[in-house]
């Protein structure tokens, strides 16, 4: 990312001491522009079927990261064990307080035996639901997951419709977030071939461009579909959704 961000740098350090290019003239414009396209587009799940009257809201159940088990011992700490780690003698115990092979980490069961805890006790139990506005307030990235059919490409449409909605005020009545966030909807599967296609750098931010100016600005100056995409990312009020991860091959 780094060369991404010092192009970046070196063209804004360029234009600020020249005038402002006309997308950032008309950046309130084409913003309300987009979002109105964006709305229409959101609305529905397939024409004359409102996504409002089919869409249900989901809950997020957060996923921790997959711990690696630590496997117990199988040998006794012999002393040449010990001495070949190198620890010191006086922190080595006992032959008296050395365990049999295989002892593990684990506390002693009644009656003195040793019993290795079942997976239900060693796991932490899971997180309840949160609606999926509160998730978006905790995490600045979040990967949505689930089965085929489970409803996370009609997630990530209602999540744009509510952004696009903006002067209704929909993404503060319906996920409870208080943000002024421009919404980018996309395929990953779109994204890859158009960025497979982008010469300039940055390749990511002008395919990204590319594809919101395709379907709601189209403007006649593609570049200043950048510009609008490059202000709306640096005030950090971008918001992408990128859909379809398990499209990708």
């Amino acid at each position: 990312m780094l060369p991404i961000r010092l192009a970046y740098t070196d063209m804004m350090h360029r234009q600020s001491s020249s005038s402002p290019s006309p997308a950032l003239k008309n950046l309130r414009k084409h913003e309300a522009r987009y979002l109105a396209s964006l709305a229409g587009r959101c609305a529905e799940v397939e024409p004359g079927v409102p996504l409002t009257d089919v869409y249900v809201m989901l809950e997020a159940v957060s996923r921790p990261q997959p711990q690696r088990p630590e496997s117990p011992s199988e040998l006794p700490d012999i002393p040449e064990r010990l001495e070949q780690a190198g620890i010191p003698v006086e922190e080595r115990s006992s032959p008296e307080q050395q365990a049999a092979p295989g002892r593990g980490n684990y506390s002693p069961a009644p009656g003195g035996a040793k019993e290795r805890p079942s997976p239900e006790q060693q796991a932490a139990p899971p997180p309840p639901p949160v609606p999926i506005g509160k998730a978006l307030q905790e995490a600045t990235h979040l990967v949505v997951l689930g089965e085929p059919g489970a409803g996370k490409s009609t997630t990530l449409q209602f999540i744009a419709l509510c952004f696009a909605r903006r002067q209704a005020g929909w993404a503060k009545q319906r996920l409870e977030l208080d943000e002024s966030r421009i919404p980018l909807w996309v395929s990953l599967k779109e994204l890859v071939a158009v960025l497979h296609k982008q010469t300039k750098a940055p390749q990511l931010e002008r395919a990204l461009a590319w594809i919101l100016n395709d379907r709601d600005l189209r403007l006649a100056d593609e570049e200043e579909a950048v510009q609008c995409l490059f202000a709306w990312r640096d005030a950090g009020r971008l918001l992408l959704l990128l859909d379809g991860l398990d499209e990708l091959s």
